[in-house]
Protein backbone atom coordinates (compact mmCIF):
# COMPACT_ATOMS: atom_id res chain seq x y z
CA UNK A 1 0.00 0.00 0.00
CA UNK A 2 1.25 3.37 -0.90
CA UNK A 3 -1.40 6.02 0.63
CA UNK A 4 -1.15 9.23 2.15
CA UNK A 5 2.22 10.11 0.88
CA UNK A 6 3.61 12.46 -2.33
CA UNK A 7 4.11 10.84 -4.54
CA UNK A 8 3.81 12.46 -7.83
CA UNK A 9 3.67 12.14 -12.07
CA UNK A 10 1.78 9.46 -14.32
CA UNK A 11 0.40 5.99 -13.33
CA UNK A 12 3.99 3.85 -15.15
CA UNK A 13 2.59 1.72 -18.10
CA UNK A 14 5.43 -0.65 -17.44
CA UNK A 15 3.27 -2.37 -15.31
CA UNK A 16 0.81 -2.97 -17.95
CA UNK A 17 2.74 -6.32 -18.96
CA UNK A 18 0.10 -9.50 -19.40
CA UNK A 19 0.43 -10.84 -15.92
CA UNK A 20 2.64 -9.01 -14.34
CA UNK A 21 1.74 -9.22 -11.03
CA UNK A 22 0.21 -12.50 -11.16
CA UNK A 23 -0.41 -12.50 -7.06
CA UNK A 24 -1.38 -8.75 -6.14
CA UNK A 25 -4.97 -8.84 -4.59
CA UNK A 26 -4.68 -5.11 -3.34
CA UNK A 27 -3.39 -1.83 -5.59
CA UNK A 28 -3.58 1.16 -3.45
CA UNK A 29 -2.43 4.54 -4.17
CA UNK A 30 -5.24 6.58 -2.63
CA UNK A 31 -4.23 10.35 -1.06
CA UNK A 32 -1.28 11.05 -3.25
CA UNK A 33 -0.41 13.72 -6.20
CA UNK A 34 -0.51 11.35 -8.97
CA UNK A 35 -1.89 13.03 -12.33
CA UNK A 36 -2.25 11.89 -15.82
CA UNK A 37 -4.63 8.89 -17.33
CA UNK A 38 -5.81 5.67 -15.81
CA UNK A 39 -2.97 3.52 -18.04
CA UNK A 40 -5.16 1.56 -20.36
CA UNK A 41 -1.98 -1.16 -20.07
CA UNK A 42 -3.37 -2.16 -16.94
CA UNK A 43 -5.96 -4.14 -18.68
CA UNK A 44 -5.02 -8.34 -17.71
CA UNK A 45 -2.03 -7.49 -15.71
CA UNK A 46 -3.21 -7.97 -12.36
CA UNK A 47 -5.51 -11.38 -12.90
CA UNK A 48 -5.49 -12.08 -9.34
CA UNK A 49 -6.80 -7.98 -8.32
CA UNK A 50 -9.94 -7.77 -5.70
CA UNK A 51 -9.73 -3.78 -4.66
CA UNK A 52 -7.95 -0.77 -6.46
CA UNK A 53 -7.80 2.10 -4.79
CA UNK A 54 -6.79 5.65 -6.77
CA UNK A 55 -8.86 7.72 -5.00
CA UNK A 56 -7.87 11.31 -3.78
CA UNK A 57 -5.45 12.18 -6.71
CA UNK A 58 -4.78 14.20 -9.53
CA UNK A 59 -5.76 11.62 -12.53
CA UNK A 60 -7.34 13.42 -15.28
CA UNK A 61 -8.91 12.24 -18.71
CA UNK A 62 -11.12 10.00 -19.73
CA UNK A 63 -11.81 6.59 -18.05
CA UNK A 64 -9.92 3.37 -20.36
CA UNK A 65 -13.17 1.39 -21.49
CA UNK A 66 -10.98 -1.37 -21.46
CA UNK A 67 -11.16 -2.38 -18.18
CA UNK A 68 -14.73 -2.99 -18.80
CA UNK A 69 -14.28 -5.62 -21.11
CA UNK A 70 -14.75 -9.84 -20.51
CA UNK A 71 -12.52 -11.16 -17.67
CA UNK A 72 -10.13 -7.78 -17.32
CA UNK A 73 -10.47 -7.78 -13.76
CA UNK A 74 -12.13 -11.15 -12.78
CA UNK A 75 -12.30 -10.70 -9.08
CA UNK A 76 -12.41 -7.20 -8.44
CA UNK A 77 -14.56 -6.33 -5.50
CA UNK A 78 -13.68 -2.46 -5.07
CA UNK A 79 -12.60 0.12 -7.88
CA UNK A 80 -12.44 3.59 -5.97
CA UNK A 81 -11.36 6.40 -8.74
CA UNK A 82 -13.15 9.21 -6.23
CA UNK A 83 -12.02 12.54 -5.85
CA UNK A 84 -9.78 12.86 -8.99
CA UNK A 85 -10.68 14.83 -12.48
CA UNK A 86 -11.56 11.98 -14.40
CA UNK A 87 -13.88 13.89 -17.35
CA UNK A 88 -15.69 12.20 -20.24
CA UNK A 89 -18.62 10.25 -20.12
CA UNK A 90 -19.24 6.30 -17.74
CA UNK A 91 -18.06 4.03 -20.58
CA UNK A 92 -21.10 1.61 -21.38
CA UNK A 93 -18.48 -1.20 -21.06
CA UNK A 94 -18.30 -0.68 -17.37
CA UNK A 95 -21.79 -2.10 -17.40
CA UNK A 96 -21.02 -5.23 -18.39
CA UNK A 97 -21.54 -8.12 -15.80
CA UNK A 98 -19.11 -10.28 -17.17
CA UNK A 99 -16.28 -7.75 -16.59
CA UNK A 100 -17.15 -7.20 -12.88
CA UNK A 101 -18.68 -9.87 -11.63
CA UNK A 102 -17.67 -9.78 -8.14
CA UNK A 103 -17.57 -5.75 -7.77
CA UNK A 104 -19.06 -4.85 -5.10
CA UNK A 105 -18.05 -0.90 -5.01
CA UNK A 106 -17.19 1.25 -8.16
CA UNK A 107 -16.85 4.73 -6.33
CA UNK A 108 -16.30 7.60 -9.08
CA UNK A 109 -17.94 10.60 -7.10
CA UNK A 110 -16.42 14.09 -7.19
CA UNK A 111 -14.91 13.81 -10.82
CA UNK A 112 -15.69 15.34 -14.14
CA UNK A 113 -17.95 12.88 -15.42
CA UNK A 114 -20.61 13.95 -17.79
CA UNK A 115 -23.52 12.50 -19.79
CA UNK A 116 -26.35 9.79 -18.64
CA UNK A 117 -25.74 6.64 -17.16
CA UNK A 118 -25.30 3.66 -19.79
CA UNK A 119 -28.84 1.48 -19.93
CA UNK A 120 -26.33 -1.42 -19.70
CA UNK A 121 -25.55 -0.53 -16.03
CA UNK A 122 -29.43 -1.41 -15.59
CA UNK A 123 -29.57 -4.71 -17.38
CA UNK A 124 -30.38 -7.65 -15.99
Amino acid sequence: LMTSNRLSGTLPTQYGQPGSFQALRTLSFSDNLLSGQLPSEYVNSFPSLLDMYFDSNLLSGTLPSQYGADGVFPLMTHLDLRKNLISGTLPSEYGNPKAWAELNQMALQRNSLTGTIPSEFFAD
